[in-house]
């Protein structure tokens, strides 16, 4: 019978466990129209996941909204108490 060295089963295990880690769940997504005097002008697209961050839990919000001809995109991630992390816009 032949042994595996503990460090070897040590670092197989912590790679078993990594995809897990790296995995998101989705917390809430929609859609959301824009109108003007009830006719649609644009519309939003949402998308909010948790995931493991840096020191923890941390959320990313995506949103795309498209107003008239124009569109912006949206990226906010914060840590688990709401605390902005980081923020993109893309005009």
């Amino acid at each position: 019978m032949r042994l595996v060295p503990l460090m070897l089963a040590l670092s197989f295990t912590a790679s078993l466990r990594a995809p897990a880690l790296a995995q998101e769940s989705l917390v809430d997504e929609g859609t959301l129209v824009i109108t003007h005097n009830g006719a649609p002008v644009g519309r939003e697209a949402y998308r909010i996941v948790r995931a493991a961050g840096v020191g923890g839990q941390a959320y990313r919000a995506t949103a795309t909204i498209s107003f008239d001809a124009n569109r912006l995109s949206l990226r906010l991630t914060t840590d688990s108490a709401g605390a902005p992390l980081t923020y993109e816009l893309a005009v």
